[in-house]
Formats: structure tokens, C-alpha cells, sequence
């Protein structure tokens, strides 16, 4: 009988200490994937946000200055002035087109190369101030660099931009209008890092805008779900095939006068399945590297992971 015990509490003993092993075994995982931690998912996510709005921005300045596609029945158009491109206008009365060629100049510590097909879909019938006019935007090797930084993007494949609300940006600073708010969706955008990591991308959001003496404001929420996540405005696969996907826990703010680049206010949660930690990131942040508030353009942003009681971050500053 008292060997029988023995076992009993052998078996009992080893099953106590296999657990603690593997609890021992997980925590110093979890402590060394925090220490390790470089937040690429949610840098990728935000620069790939950034450079799609920095992108619909050069679309609209192009919309704005031809009659024929906002909507305007009679009047003159130029050719827009977008920074470091050409615009190509010959086709628009062919099939409501227009291309927008970068030409990799420094505009405020970003350069682009690539180009931009945007095509009106039923235009003539349809023009961009009328609600429910899409937009078809095709990113030829739309490609984005931060020199200060060493960093690059490259984005192929086609989004979709729908006017949901009527109005237009020419409409709210010039005539009075109404906001603008539309939809902006894509589906596996092939989306390459620094020329050498590949992710999908595909997004779900709204972009909200008013005007106020002579600027712009926007504001962007998350349109998708994943599981009980909501407000989901990307996801896809990472380079190494893991899901990934942002939410907006708190609108993502940009205006005309500091740029896309210097989003002014915004909080995103990046998750990626099989990592322990969450991503927040948040937008907006003075010299100091505090809420941004005063008068000018803020600095920078910042990425915060948590582990127990400890928090690692990172900090960037806007390009210059």
C-alpha cells in the first residue's frame, strides 16, 4: 500500500511540475517576444494608411481643377499642381480619366514614383460631387520613400473610392457645401517593404472631410470586422503569412495644412495572430512627444506594446 502512496505522489509531483514548467516555459517566451518586439506590423500598417490617403488627397487636388469630372456643368480647368508629378488629363473626355505620374521629387520629405489611373466609373452620366459616384484608382508601382528614414513601400492593385455623401472638396471650400464623407475599399493590395517584405492588404473605411478658411479636415474610421473586433479599417497577411488587422479605437485626423504625413490626432490597434501583444499606436504628438494641442503641425507618433507591468514603445517624427 505505502508503495502504491509513493507512486501516487510521484505522479501527482511530476504532473505539478510539468505544469510550472510550462507556465515557467511560456512566461520566458512572452518576456523575450516583448524585449524583441519591433512593431513592423504596425509601422507597415500605418505607413500603407498614410501613403493610400496621401494618394486619394493627389486625386481629389486633380478632380477639383477639371470641371468635366466634378461635376460642373460649364467653366475651366487646369492641370493640378501635385507635388513631385505630371498630370495626364488627355483622356478624360474619352472615358472620365485622368493619370497621375510621380516623378520621385522631394515634397516635404517624401518622394513618390509609380503612377495613379483614377477613372470615373458611367462617367459622362456620372461625376464626382453626386452621391454614389465611385471612383476606380489603379497604383501602377505606386511607390513611397522616406529618405530621412530609409524606408519604402510599393503599392499594386486597385481601390475604390465612393462618394457617399454627394459634395466634393472643390464644392465645401469654394461654394458653400456640405461635407464630403465616402467609402474607400480594396482587395489584395500587393503591398512590398523596403523592397524586399511582402504583405496583402486589403481595407474597409470612411473618410469624413469639412472645410474651414481655405482648409481641410479628415477624419477616418474603420469600416470592417474580424471575430468581435469591430471598426476594422485593414487587414491581410504579413510577410511571414501571419493574419493581421488594425482597428480604430479613436478617428485617425489629418488636415491640408500640415498634410497626410502629420496625421494631428488618431489611435489604431494592430493585432496579429499568434503574437502576445497588442500594437497601439497614436497619432499626433508634439515635440515633447504629449498630445499634440497648440497651434502648427505636431511631430511625430508613437507604438506601445505592454507586457504585466512593463511597456516598451517607439517613437517617430513626421517627415520634414
Amino acid at each position: 500500500m505505502r508503495h502504491y502512496k509513493t507512486q501516487y505522489m510521484s505522479r501527482i509531483l511530476s504532473v505539478l511540475f510539468s505544469g510550472m514548467l510550462c507556465v515557467l516555459i511560456l512566461s520566458c517566451a512572452k518576456k523575450k517576444a516583448f524585449n524583441e518586439e519591433n512593431a513592423q506590423e504596425a509601422t507597415v500598417s500605418a505607413f500603407a494608411t498614410i501613403s493610400s490617403e496621401s494618394a486619394i488627397a493627389d486625386i481629389f487636388k486633380v478632380v477639383d481643377n477639371q470641371f468635366l469630372l466634378r461635376g460642373k456643368e460649364a467653366g475651366t480647368s487646369s492641370v493640378s499642381l501635385v507635388c513631385g508629378a505630371d498630370v495626364d488629363t488627355t483622356k478624360i473626355l474619352t472615358n472620365g480619366s485622368f493619370t497621375i505620374k510621380y516623378n520621385g521629387s522631394n515634397c516635404g520629405g517624401i518622394s513618390k514614383n509609380g503612377s495613379i489611373l483614377a477613372t470615373i466609373t458611367g462617367y459622362p452620366l456620372k461625376k464626382w460631387k453626386q452621391k454614389g459616384c465611385v471612383i476606380k484608382a489603379d497604383f501602377v508601382d505606386y511607390t513611397v520613400d522616406k529618405p530621412a528614414e530609409g524606408r519604402s513601400l510599393k503599392i499594386k492593385g486597385s481601390m475604390y473610392l465612393t462618394n457617399e455623401s454627394g459634395s466634393s472638396w472643390y464644392d465645401m471650400l469654394y461654394l458653400g457645401g456640405s461635407p464630403l464623407t465616402c467609402s474607400v475599399s480594396a482587395n489584395d493590395l500587393t503591398v512590398m517593404v523596403d523592397g524586399s517584405y511582402t504583405y496583402v492588404f486589403n481595407m474597409a473605411r470612411r473618410s469624413s472631410y469639412s472645410a474651414s478658411k481655405g482648409v481641410i479636415t479628415g477624419s477616418m474610421d474603420g469600416l470592417g470586422t474580424q471575430g468581435s473586433r469591430g471598426n476594422i479599417d485593414c487587414w491581410g497577411l504579413n510577410s511571414e503569412g501571419k493574419n493581421f488587422s488594425s482597428q480604430v479605437s479613436s478617428a485617425f485626423q489629418w488636415n491640408t495644412s500640415c498634410g497626410p504625413w502629420a496625421p494631428t490626432a488618431g489611435e489604431t490597434k494592430v493585432n496579429v495572430d499568434n503574437k502576445y501583444f497588442e500594437l497601439k499606436s497614436t497619432f499626433g504628438l508634439d515635440s515633447n512627444n504629449d498630445p499634440f494641442g497648440g497651434s502648427g503641425c505636431p511631430s511625430g507618433w508613437k507604438i506601445e506594446w505592454s507586457y504585466k507591468s512593463k511597456t516598451n514603445k517607439r517613437i517617430f517624427t513626421y517627415p520634414k
